[in-house]
């Protein structure tokens, strides 16, 4: 009797087994895809970092080029900005320190675009210290800020905490960088950092 009316239960038991196993991998894999998402914008915040310490010491060795009026800085520079085509070698003739300057920025913005995908800055005077410079770095994210936005639309008040967060993040007030013109490009993802060489 016992072993007839057992038929094709363990048969069911395996088949909820497998789904359970199966759910249970789906979840893994999502976290682990998460996790490495987080990775890279972790390692894309500290080369941010290191940028802008490499930034400050260029400064530090010119220091000619911070004698000049606030708006006038040759380090001042904005996203997507080109370098003077008629800039020369400074490692072949003597420049000025707005050369140098200029050369310094050519240099460090082609090293920023070479270790962030899309990376570029922004270099700006703080507001009220015309010693201290805000340098916005900025890179790809990827397309994240658009999908987070997508899963969070189930929720409501999910998408207005990400929409009050990105109004933070893209704010030009003293909740943002606190400088007029000083936003980070949209869709992308930025660090701000103040430098006082």
């Amino acid at each position: 009797m016992g072993r007839n009316e057992q038929r094709g239960v363990s048969l069911i038991e395996a088949l909820v087994g497998l789904l359970v196993l199966a759910l249970g991998l789906l979840a893994m894999a999502r976290l682990q895809a998460g996790h490495l998402t987080e990775a890279r914008n972790t390692n894309a915040r500290a080369l941010a970092v290191q940028m802008a310490s490499d930034l400050k010491e260029r400064m530090l060795l010119n220091p000619g080029a911070m004698t000049a009026k606030p708006a006038d800085n040759p380090y001042l520079t904005g996203f997507k900005s080109a370098p003077p085509e008629d800039l020369p070698d400074c490692s072949k003739q003597a420049c000025s320190p707005s050369q140098i300057a200029q050369s310094d920025l050519a240099a460090w913005k082609q090293q920023l675009a070479a270790l962030l995908p899309d990376g570029d800055a922004q270099v700006f005077n703080a507001d009220g210290d015309r010693h201290q410079f805000g340098v916005l770095i900025a890179w790809s994210d990827g397309g994240n800020r658009q999908r987070a936005r997508a899963e969070a639309a189930s929720e409501k008040e999910d998408v207005e905490l990400l929409d009050e967060a990105n109004g933070v993040w893209q704010s030009t007030t003293s909740q943002g960088t606190g400088v007029k013109d000083a936003a980070c490009p949209e869709a992308r993802i930025c660090h701000l950092v103040h430098l006082r060489p």
